[in-house]
């Protein structure tokens, strides 16, 4: 039996009895109950977010089998959290940026990024919009660049293909400013 590595090694041993120990390859029944106690439950026992969202996704893990759930899910794959057919994915909806006080304005930019149906690949255009204002048109294979500006600012992007036409939730980032310099 292979069992998770860092479960098995022996920092964990003295926590783990052996017969609650799981093999790595075992999936949970919907009627099979784990409790708490026979998880060991460390900062370095928690999975990778996007490595326990894959593990729930392919049954290997259970949402309730610890309180700290909620931590090991939080970010769900891209098809758990939205169907839609363009998906904003960088920057990620919270994220905060910082202006560089010694760096010129021209190098303080973000890739804005997106994920888009395989079906529209081809022959799709994307708009991006920063707080309702249209600042440039790609492919879907690539991204667009957008310049920092201090405050909080809402990306969207839209999917034209022929008429159709499919717009992404909203995107809330948040980019701090230069302060004044005290003299």
């Amino acid at each position: 039996r292979s069992y998770c590595p860092l479960h098995a090694s022996s920092a964990h041993k003295s926590n783990v009895v052996a017969s609650n120990r799981v093999p790595a390859e075992q999936k949970f029944s919907e009627a099979e109950e784990v409790s708490s106690e026979e998880i060991p439950l460390s900062s370095k026992s928690l999975l990778h977010k996007e490595a326990a969202a894959e593990f729930y996704a392919k049954g290997m893990i259970r949402e309730s089998a610890t309180s700290l759930s909620q931590t090991w899910l939080s970010i769900k794959p891209l098809s758990f959290r939205q169907k839609s057919e363009v998906v904003v994915i960088s920057p990620q909806d919270g994220d905060i940026f910082k202006i560089d006080p010694v760096l010129p304005p021209e190098h303080q930019r973000v890739k804005l990024r997106a994920s888009v149906s395989s079906i529209y690949l081809d022959g799709g255009i994307l708009e991006w919009y920063i707080d309702g204002q249209k600042i440039g048109e790609t492919r879907p294979s690539s991204g667009c660049f957008w310049r920092l500006e201090p405050g909080v600012h809402q990306i969207k992007v839209r999917l034209r293909y022929g008429s159709k036409i499919s717009e992404s939730q909203a995107v809330i980032v948040r980019v701090l400013g230069l302060s004044k310099p005290q003299n």
